[in-house]
Parts: structure tokens; C-alpha cells; sequence
């Protein structure tokens, strides 16, 4: 609340979705710019995916159930709502407490053909059996990287999930994975989602 009411510009919020309480109020501060919906609620959005749509504010995940379920529940939303803009971050989650998971390279194909996703290339520490510069991580972004046109990908930390000195190392590293595939890619997704009036 109080960075919603705060005067500091630099703040963008991805407000957690509760089932149990009307979301859409939540949305209607022009600092939250996304929701975060857990797999498990993409069938419970209702309303709330509808103001999400009409807004042109974003429908953030947070595959809590791996990323097979996330791209059937995904593939529902976007039928429901097929303008509403979609981002999936962390590399639609290869691994899951640190084992690959066996459906990611084809769920990558399938969430690639969702009208209005971007994927985000981002906890690249949190996926790593190595340290930075998670070399074991490059194939994987690289992988998801090639099916997204660079308009759909957007690049990003885990920031405030390990040390604040290296944000910049990180985003030069994933940015770099990203420009390998894409040699135009801008940061112009990450402006369009983080700070969408510019």
C-alpha cells in the first residue's frame, strides 16, 4: 500500500491474485502493472481476466505446478481472453527443485504460439547447478529464445533474490543470450511491461 501511495516513480508493482477477495481493485492503481496468478487459479480468474484484458495490464505466472499444467491452463486463458497480454518469467521454470523437467522443451514450442506471451529470460541463478555465469543455463535460454520473436522476449533479474551488486552483470548476461538469437532485440518489452505510460 504504501508504494502504491508513495510519490517515487521508479516502482512498479505485480500484485499477488487471491481468489477469495475482487482483484480488480487491486488493479486499478496505475503503479500495479501486473497480476501474479499461480497455475493452480488460472481456471478462477472470471472477471478479473476480463478487467486484466480491457486494462492492457499484465497476467503474470507463477508455474506452481510445472510447466506442462502451465501451458494447458494457459492455452484455456488465452482462448477466454485472447487480448490479454501474458508474461511468463523465469524461463517458464526448466527445472524444478533442481531436476530438469522432462516437458519444458516442448512446452516452450506450445507457449511461443500463445498470441500476447512474453517470456522472460530471468532466475537464471535459481535454475544453475554452476556459479555465474551459469554456463549450464545458456542452452536452455538459448532454447527458449529461438521459438519467441525478439518482440516476445524480455530480459530480467531475480533481483532482490541474490545480491544487488551483480543486478547489472545479470541483466548484461541474459541480454547478451537474448541479442545471440536476436541481434536488434531492445529492452523495449521490458519498458512496455514495467513502465507502460513511458
Amino acid at each position: 500500500d504504501r508504494i502504491v501511495d508513495s510519490a517515487l516513480p521508479e516502482f512498479r508493482l505485480a500484485l499477488c491474485y487471491r481468489p477469495e477477495l475482487d482483484n480488480r481493485e487491486l488493479l486499478a492503481a496505475d503503479r500495479v502493472v501486473a497480476l501474479r496468478v499461480k497455475t493452480s487459479d488460472l481456471g478462477r480468474l472470471g472477471i478479473v481476466g476480463e478487467a486484466l484484458q480491457s486494462s492492457g495490464k499484465w497476467l503474470m505466472i507463477h508455474a506452481d505446478s510445472g510447466v506442462g499444467e502451465l501451458v494447458n491452463e494457459l492455452e484455456k486463458v488465452a482462448r477466454q481472453f485472447p487480448r490479454l497480454n501474458i508474461y511468463v518469467p523465469h524461463l517458464a521454470w526448466p527445472r524444478r527443485d533442481g531436476v530438469d523437467d522432462p516437458n519444458w522443451g516442448e512446452s516452450i514450442a506450445a507457449l511461443s504460439r500463445i498470441p500476447g506471451l512474453v517470456l522472460g529470460i530471468s532466475a537464471m541463478a535459481h535454475f544453475s547447478r554452476e556459479p555465474f555465469p551459469h554456463r549450464d543455463v545458456e542452452g536452455l535460454a538459448l532454447h527458449a529464445v529461438k521459438h519467441f520473436s525478439s518482440e516476445h522476449v524480455a530480459v530480467a533479474s531475480d533481483y532482490p533474490l541474490f545480491e544487488r551488486s551483480l543486478y547489472g552483470q545479470y541483466m548484461r548476461l541474459a541480454g547478451g543470450w537474448v541479442r545471440s538469437i536476436h541481434p536488434n532485440w531492445s529492452s523495449a518489452v521490458e519498458s512496455a511491461i514495467f513502465n507502460p505510460r513511458g
